[in-house]
């Protein structure tokens, strides 16, 4: 062999020329190429996959990967409310499922309760619609409650409001009474 070619053969195809861990791992040192390929199995440096999937890591550093970063990895809900969830699917539990989590009233009451005490507030909350029976409207319970029929219902039993009167008809009909001209009133 040329001298040329013995130097190119030891820097490009020599199978027992030295070289240095291919994940520049110090602590590795020098070894044959031939051998690399072994070694790739055991360097504490090598990348692989994260056992879930995602990321590529060192083996070194998969349990802090998978306690810490990785999204695929199950944890507790933060709010400790019991429920198993993926880290990356965390924001939307506390968003929207999340018994343990603190919400307003949708009805706009001002009140705030946990989200598991919401369907029961509900059943007591003055602004939920609530359906007249009379005249069939949705109005917010607190209007039902306090007068709604005494006073705004268009099916409300009223008297005519003239002294002496007897007629009594529904609200409209009422109106419709007043302006008629056939109300009697008291004597004078």
């Amino acid at each position: 062999m040329a001298r040329r070619e013995i130097q190119l053969h030891c820097e490009e195809a020599c199978l027992h020329r030295p070289v240095l861990c291919p994940n520049d791992c110090a602590a590795c040192g020098e070894m044959r190429i031939k051998d690399v390929s072994v070694h790739r199995f055991k360097c504490p440096w090598e990348v692989i996959d994260c056992a879930l999937g995602l990321a590529p890591i060192h083996p070194n550093a998969m349990v802090p990967h998978t306690e810490r970063d990785c999204l695929l990895f199950v944890v507790e809900c933060p709010n400790l409310c019991g429920c198993r969830i993926r880290r990356m699917d965390v924001q939307k539990h506390l968003d929207g499922d999340c018994p343990l989590v603190d919400v307003e009233c949708p009805q706009g009451c001002g009140c705030c309760m946990l989200r598991e005490d919401l369907a029961d507030h509900l059943g007591v909350c003055e602004e939920v619609p609530c359906k007249c029976d009379a005249c069939g409207e949705m109005v917010p319970r607190r209007k039902l409650e306090s007068g709604h029929h005494a006073r705004l219902c268009p099916m409300r039993l009223c008297n005519c409001p003239n002294a002496g009167c007897l007629f009594q008809g529904l609200g409209n009909a009422v109106k419709a009474h007043l302006a008629s001209g056939e109300c009697r009133r008291a004597p004078h």
